[in-house]
């Protein structure tokens, strides 16, 4: 299958996909101070049921999310990955994520994910009052 995530305005979508809700995934903003692009997540989803697969179709650079199965999960327990497209990601069940963030205006990806859809979600905003912020740029290397 393959699973469209796209910018319209500041915000990041994703649809074209037969499970996709088709809904915000972040916001983008940019801090005053420094004049970087960030985005803002604040809806992520565990899939119990399988895993999941993205691998950027035409090689474009993305970001994705992650963060340990669990029941309590927490902004602290996301880490960002950086792909530079060469590479896609596999998802074990269980374990959160959010759509991959394109850092151009629109990524479609193959996509591969169990049949039924078994999905939790968690809104860090109204659960948890905070959100995710995730610099919109390929890492600084050391």
């Amino acid at each position: 299958d393959e699973f469209k995530v796209y910018w319209r305005g500041s915000t990041v979508l994703s649809g074209d996909h037969k499970s996709a809700r088709g809904g915000a995934a972040g916001k983008a903003v940019v801090d005053p101070e420094t004049n970087s692009n960030y985005v803002l997540v604040h809806w992520l989803s565990a899939h119990l049921d399988a895993g999941e697969a993205f691998i950027p179709k035409n090689g474009e650079p993305s970001i994705f999310l992650l963060a340990p199965p669990g029941d309590n999960v927490k902004a602290e327990d996301f880490v960002a990955l950086y792909s530079d497209g060469c590479y896609g990601i596999s998802i074990h069940p269980g374990v959160w994520h959010t759509a991959p963030l394109p850092l151009s205006g629109e990524v479609v990806y193959k996509n591969k994910q169990g049949s039924i859809y078994a999905t939790v979600d968690c809104l860090l905003l109204k659960e948890q009052d905070t959100c995710l912020k995730i610099p919109l740029r390929k890492p600084e290397e050391d």
